[in-house]
């Protein structure tokens, strides 16, 4: 008797018996640049993804609510703005980026992934950066808020790493030429008596 088969038709039974997965919404953060220097300016997209999966199918969602977080602070916020199904609510609810959508927002209203807004930084400084949104679950105008169903409290962090700008070639020239120049002086200066 040939004992392989056996395992293997196990193994399928008890993959196939295991629940799966279920999408669950949540929150990303994605910009499209991969190099940062130090002076650049560039957008970071705050993404909402399977809005309405698991008990969210049916429900509406009415508006979000997030607060900007970077730690360091090596960015600077030069400008937000919101997809134009919001209405922007950051002023009046005191957040970083906020909207709402009366009567509310259902699946068919959209697809795939729910772009909420855009944040535009500039690079401040060289290092690495974490760059986050969150919501805070005692505050009901943060998270994403549905009609029906709960709020949900979520967040999305993105590392920036910020390069030093590199120093040109001519300033290069230019700084050894100078060094060069400093040395030469300094070896034919006479020796003080």
């Amino acid at each position: 008797m040939n004992i392989k088969p056996l395992i293997v038709a196990g193994l399928l039974a008890a993959i196939s018996s295991s629940p799966l997965q279920a999408a669950v919404p949540s929150l990303a953060l994605r910009t499209q640049t991969d190099t940062i220097r130090v002076g650049d300016v560039f957008d970071v997209d705050l993404i909402a993804r399977d809005v309405f999966a698991d008990s969210y199918a049916d429900d509406l969602l009415l508006a979000f609510g997030f607060n900007l977080n970077v730690s360091p602070a090596l960015l600077g916020l030069n400008a937000s703005w919101l997809n134009p199904l919001f209405s922007d609510d950051a002023e009046i609810l005191n957040l970083d980026l906020a909207g709402s959508a009366f009567p509310g927002l259902a699946a068919n209203d959209f697809s795939g992934d729910l772009h909420l807004g855009t944040l535009r930084f500039q690079a401040l400084a060289d290092g690495a950066t974490i760059l986050s949104m969150t919501a805070d679950p005692a505050d009901l105008n943060q998270g994403l808020i549905y009609l029906f169903g709960n709020s949900l409290s979520m967040s999305a962090s993105l590392n920036v790493n910020i390069a030093a700008v590199p120093l040109p070639p001519a300033g290069l020239l230019f700084a050894s030429g100078a060094w060069l120049t400093w040395r030469g002086k300094r070896r034919l200066s006479p020796i003080p008596a």
